[in-house]
């Protein structure tokens, strides 16, 4: 199986909604599975932003949020994955959008081979295809990053469908079973 790293195209950063009440946004804010409960099913989200301001079907910051086309896509090939509804809400412009707050996991999937620095950031990730099994969409434990891994058919699905806003890297992938 292959694996890549899904992430916000950086090229749109200031082309963005944004959001009301938030300043910047330069980090993401986890949210696990393990708080499902205590997050509402529907929330509403108030943005801002005019015409020339879009709102990609990926958003990294502040909080992981989906199109509802790719919470589907994604819904197809993991049911780890917990999804909470938000809806966008642009009083000025007067639009209403669903997005889904994504709710993931953090696997414990690094190979040995995964190369860190002396200061003990992330230089170079291979993802254990052993530890991965049965999982579609997660996060990766043992590193600060909140990057977001899809396998491969995420990833065709996505590239099949008319979706904006992000960009898709490929992961280098080990497994110590020998292929014939």
């Amino acid at each position: 199986m292959e694996y890549f790293i899904i992430s916000q195209d950086k090229s749109l950063e200031d082309h963005l909604i944004t959001f009301e009440g938030l300043i910047a946004a330069n980090s993401t804010l986890e949210v696990t599975t393990d708080q499902a409960d205590s997050i509402k099913d529907l929330t509403v989200v108030f943005v801002n932003g005019d015409e020339n301001r879009v709102c990609p079907d990926f958003i990294e910051r502040p909080v992981l949020l989906v199109s509802d086309t790719l919470k589907k896509v994604i819904s197809m090939y993991d049911e780890h994955v917990i999804f909470k509804c938000a809806v966008l809400t642009n009083i000025k412009m007067e639009t209403q959008s669903t997005y889904w707050l994504m709710l993931v996991d953090r696997l414990d999937c690094l190979s040995d081979q995964t190369v860190f620095d002396k200061a003990g950031r992330i230089q170079h990730i291979v993802i254990d295809l052993e530890k991965t099994r049965g999982h579609a969409a997660f996060r990766i434990k043992g590193i600060d990053e909140t990057m977001l891994v899809i396998n491969l058919d995420i990833t065709e699905s996505i590239l099949r469908r008319d979706l904006f806003g992000m960009k898709i890297e490929k992961v280098e992938t080990y497994s110590r079973r020998l292929s014939l």
